[in-house]
This record gives C-alpha cells, sequence and structure tokens, in this order.
C-alpha cells in the first residue's frame, strides 16, 4: 500500500505503482483506493489494465546419466551451447521442472537423495535425504502449482509406500499413507485431487487413486492394468492417461473422473510409449519406439506423422517459441511445431 496524505477535504495527486509481481497475467484489475479521518473509512476501487511480462525461455535443463552412481545436470541455452551446472551422486528415477519458481527437482530411486535446485545460483536448496539399499527409496517426482510431489517406495512389503508434497521451502504441504502392501509411481494433480499410479509390492496388480489434496484422504481408485507414462489434463472432468498395457503396446485413455471409468478416443500404432507431451487440450505429440512422433488431435480424433525416424526417449512443448524438444539417446534435437 502506498500513503497520501489529505491535508483537505479535497485532493488530486498522481503517484507511480510499481509492480513486482512478475507472474502477474494480462488482463483487469482494480486498485483499492482508502480514505480515513482516524475514525470513519470509505472505501473505492479504480479499474487497470495490466499487460503481462511475456515469458521467455532461459534454458532447456537436461538431467543425464554420467556414470552408474551419478547424475549431471546440464543447461542447453538459446545457441543450443551445453553448460555442465552440477554432479549429483546417485541414480535416477525422475525430475520435474518448476519455471514458476525456477526450481528443478530431481530424484534417486535406489541411491541418491530427491534435490531441490535453484536455478537462478544453480545451488541445492533443499534436500531429502535418500537410500542405498536394494529396494528403491523414491519412486518418483513431479510438479504442480508451485509445489513438488515425492513418491516413497518405503521397501516393505506388508507396510505401505506414501506420497509427500513440498513447498517451494521445503516445508510438507501434503501426506498420505497409501493402503497396506501398495507403493506410489507416477503423480498428477488434478483440480483439488492428487492422483497416483499404485503398485502392489508383491504381484502385478495395479490402481490409479485418488485422493484429497487438502487432507490426504482417499476419494475413489479404479483397477489399472498399464504403466503409465504421462497424465495430462483435458477438462475439469477428464485427465489424459498415457501409458503402455503389460504386452508393452501403447495405449492412449481417458480418465472420466467424475464417474471414475475410463475409455479411448483412439488407437495407437504397433509399438512401446516412450515419451508424450502436451501442446494444449486438443493437441497431443506421441513418442513410440517404432522411431516416429505423432501428432493426436482430439477436436478431430485425427493421428499423424509428425516426426519419422526418431527415437524420442523424451519429448517437451515449449509454449514459448512453439518448439518441440526431443532427447534421442545422447542428441537433443529443436523442432519448430509449424513446419517440423
Amino acid at each position: 500500500s502506498v500513503g497520501i496524505d489529505v491535508p483537505s477535504t479535497s485532493v488530486n495527486f498522481s503517484i507511480k505503482y510499481m509492480l513486482y509481481n512478475i507472474h502477474l497475467e494480462t488482463g483487469t484489475y482494480f486498485i483499492k483506493a482508502t480514505a480515513s479521518d482516524g475514525t470513519n473509512e470509505t472505501n473505492s476501487y479504480k479499474q487497470i489494465s495490466i499487460t503481462g511480462a511475456p515469458k521467455e525461455r532461459t534454458g532447456i535443463y537436461v538431467v543425464t546419466k554420467k556414470s552408474a552412481n551419478q547424475l549431471g545436470i546440464l543447461k542447453v541455452d538459446s545457441a543450443f551451447a551445453v553448460t555442465p551446472l552440477l554432479t549429483l551422486n546417485g541414480d535416477l528415477s525422475s525430475s520435474a521442472i518448476n519455471s514458476y519458481d525456477q526450481y528443478l527437482y530431481v530424484a534417486g530411486q535406489y541411491t541418491g537423495s530427491a534435490n531441490a535446485i535453484n536455478l537462478e545460483n544453480n545451488s541445492i536448496a533443499w534436500t531429502v535425504p535418500g537410500g542405498s539399499g536394494s529396494s528403491p527409496y523414491f519412486k518418483g517426482i513431479g510438479y504442480a502449482n508451485q509445489k513438488c510431489y515425492i513418491s516413497f517406495y518405503n521397501g516393505s512389503i506388508n507396510g505401505s509406500g506414501y506420497i509427500k508434497g513440498y513447498n517451494v521451502y521445503g516445508s510438507t504441504i501434503f501426506n498420505t499413507a497409501l493402503a497396506s502392501g501398495f507403493y506410489p509411481i507416477k503423480t498428477f494433480v488434478h483440480e483439488q485431487y492428487l492422483l497416483a499410479e499404485e503398485k502392489d509390492y508383491s504381484s502385478p496388480s495395479k490402481k490409479l487413486v485418488t485422493y484429497y489434496l487438502s487432507s490426504g484422504a482417499g476419494k475413489q481408485e479404479k483397477s489399472i492394468s498399464r504403466n503409465v507414462i504421462e497424465f495430462f489434463r483435458k477438462d475439469i472432468d477428464e485427465i489424459y492417461v498415457m501409458s503402455n498395457d503389460l504386452s508393452q503396446q501403447a495405449t492412449m485413455e481417458i480418465y472420466d473422473a467424475a464417474n471414475n471409468s475410463f475409455w479411448s478416443p483412439h488407437t495407437l500404432p504397433s509399438g512401446k510409449l516412450l515419451s508424450a507431451a502436451q501442446v494444449n487440450s486438443d493437441i497431443y505429440l506421441i513418442g513410440l519406439d517404432n522411431n516416429t512422433v505423432y501428432t493426436y488431435q482430439y477436436s478431430n480424433n485425427s493421428l499423424l506423422t509428425l516426426l519419422s525416424g526418431t527415437k524420442a526417449v523424451k519429448i517437451e512443448y515449449d509454449e514459448t517459441a512453439n518448439e518441440v524438444i526431443i532427447a534421442e539417446s545422447n542428441q537433443l534435437t529443436s523442432y519448430d511445431l509449424g513446419s517440423p
């Protein structure tokens, strides 16, 4: 707030009001003016328009295996020059990026910790200690709404795994234990819920479980027979589930959260799903081990070949440049989505 001295019953003034929140989106806002004589108070509102700061890509961050027990964190700049940033001890479960706060999250699996890396100064901001045994310690790490969610294996057949959520400062903001005999793998935040892919310790049985974000209590569950690769939001009620079935055949399904059911909008070509990315609620990119990347468009239910001869181990879509970033083994390639 800014205080203005009012020496009389009527006053005109002009001020420069600085906006420091770079995350404000373009749109209509209101400035609140409060007049007070020390006893009585009245309020008024002045409508203003704000043009949000344009988004730009400052770098592509790559997590790569340096040795059996070490990971390398690399930054690729706009000229595709590669700069090594950090070396982490341990193997890799998964990683996630928090562009809002400029954080990178990296979790080990059997060895190594879960680390939150501050990309402003390329330092480790906070750590969740990991394991060093023959059983996994972490099974996944994800990001949503300025929070990261970690899947803990727990390594106990008679017990259960658990999921914890952390804010940008490393404080726990979510904690839930799974049903006895199950551990979590991939998680996804949708509206006021957290969805978790869960597996039985001692059998192939799997299920998709929905938890309330506010309490960690379970809401509903559905048996599944597939290995989830990615979740994507379709709309307020539906989520895309990109996965491989038990025969390693790629599948694309939509989970109807309201009815706790699945349906398939389109059959995928023969092959194993390696990676997928969301362009928007209508368009998705799908990489199979048949060395092909496909574009699926929901509105006309079409599946077209985008790239041939490309084994996309990882796909990311960059909305700031309308580019597709594809990792193939030890090669990183950028494509203009309009003309790959």
